[in-house]
C-alpha cells in the first residue's frame, strides 16, 4: 500500500509576488518556446523560471538555466516570495472547467507520497523517454525541490477523502486562480482531519496519469544519494 502523509510546501505570498495569473504557467511539458518567453516577461517571479528558464549564450557547467532556477528559488524564500506552511499540510486542489459544453469539477489531494519502484501500489501507464529525464534531473539536482507534482488516479471512491474535499470546498481557498484556457484553481492548506483524507487511499493502488518521467528521476535520484550516503558512510 501506497504511504501517503502531509508535508510542508512553499506557497506564492501574493503582497510579494503579485496577482497569480502573472506567477502561474502550465507544466514544463505543455510550455511552447514562444509562450516560455512570455511567462518569462509576465513577472520576476514566474514559475517558468524554476521549471523551465532559457539557455543563454555563454552559458556554462556552473551557470546555466539549472543554476539560475536554484538561484532563484534561495532568493524568492529569502524574500518571502515564497513562504512555506506553518506545518505539515495536505493542499486539496479543484480544476473547474468547461467539457462538451457543460461545467465539470475535478477535485483531488496534493501529499507526499513514499517513492517505491513502479508495479507495486503505484503503477504507471505509459513508458519514459531518456531526454526528458536528463532534463527534470538537472532541474531536480540543482533546485532540491518539487517543483511539478505526479498526477496519479485511483480505481474506487476514497469516501473519507471525499468528505474532506466536500468539506474544504464550501471554505475559502487559500490561493485561486484561473489560468488562460479559462479553467479555475482553487487550493487549501488543511492541518486538521489529514487522517481522513489519507487513510483510505493507504488501501488504495495508485496509477500515474501524468508525471511518468518526474516519477522515473525522483526514484534515479533517490538511488543516487542512497549510493552517495554508502560511500560517505564507507570512506568515514
Amino acid at each position: 500500500m501506497p504511504s501517503i502523509r502531509p508535508f510542508v510546501g512553499l506557497l506564492y505570498e501574493p503582497s510579494v509576488a503579485g496577482s497569480f495569473e502573472r506567477v502561474t504557467a502550465p507544466p514544463y511539458d505543455a510550455i511552447l518556446p514562444g509562450d516560455r518567453d512570455r511567462y518569462h516577461a509576465a513577472s520576476p517571479y514566474n514559475v517558468v523560471r524554476l521549471i523551465l528558464g532559457p539557455d543563454r549564450p555563454g552559458d556554462t557547467p556552473t551557470e546555466n538555466r539549472y543554476t539560475r532556477a536554484a538561484g532563484d528559488l534561495v532568493r524568492w524564500r529569502r524574500e518571502g516570495v515564497l513562504v512555506p506552511t506553518a506545518g505539515p499540510a495536505l493542499f486539496p486542489y479543484e480544476f473547474r472547467f468547461v467539457h462538451a459544453g457543460a461545467e465539470r469539477t475535478l477535485r483531488g489531494v496534493i501529499a507526499e507520497v513514499r517513492l517505491e519502484p513502479l508495479g507495486g501500489s503505484i503503477v504507471p501507464h505509459e513508458r519514459t523517454l531518456p531526454g526528458p529525464i536528463s532534463d527534470r534531473m538537472a532541474v531536480l539536482r540543482a533546485v532540491r525541490a518539487n517543483l511539478s507534482p505526479v498526477y496519479a488516479v485511483y480505481r474506487d471512491p476514497a469516501h473519507g477523502l471525499s468528505s474532506l474535499l466536500d468539506a474544504v470546498a464550501e471554505t475559502a481557498p487559500a490561493r485561486e486562480t484561473v489560468d488562460e484556457a479559462g479553467t479555475s484553481h482553487r487550493l487549501w492548506v488543511v492541518r486538521e482531519r489529514v487522517e481522513d483524507g489519507v487513510e483510505a487511499l493507504r488501501e488504495e493502488s495508485l496509477m500515474i496519469a501524468d508525471g511518468h518521467h518526474r516519477y522515473a528521476v525522483a526514484l534515479a535520484h533517490q538511488e543516487q544519494m542512497a549510493a552517495t550516503e554508502v560511500r560517505v558512510h564507507g570512506t568515514g
